[in-house]
């Protein structure tokens, strides 16, 4: 029982990650908005600076490789 919950956990917080990351790849509005309202993205800013629009545009494609990974690890561990 705790397996199917971990899995469905997973995949909640994979379609979660994907739908925020793809948002802000369409909607650069969306993006700004989020980095400037967002309590993480300030303290990221204090520590490490501001980042390039290179980092930016990888952070964004590795949030969606990692929420596509949550979703795939989560249906997988759901069905064995």
């Amino acid at each position: 029982m705790t397996a199917i919950i971990y899995s469905l956990f997973l995949i909640g917080i994979g379609i979660i990650s994907l739908f925020f990351s793809i948002k802000s790849l369409i909607d650069p509005a969306f993006a700004k908005k989020y980095v400037d309202t967002n309590p993480k993205a300030w303290l990221w800013r204090k520590l490490f600076g501001e980042p390039s629009a290179i980092t930016k545009k990888f952070f964004l494609i590795l949030a969606i490789i990692i929420g596509f990974g949550f979703i795939v690890v989560g249906i997988l561990s759901f069905i064995l």
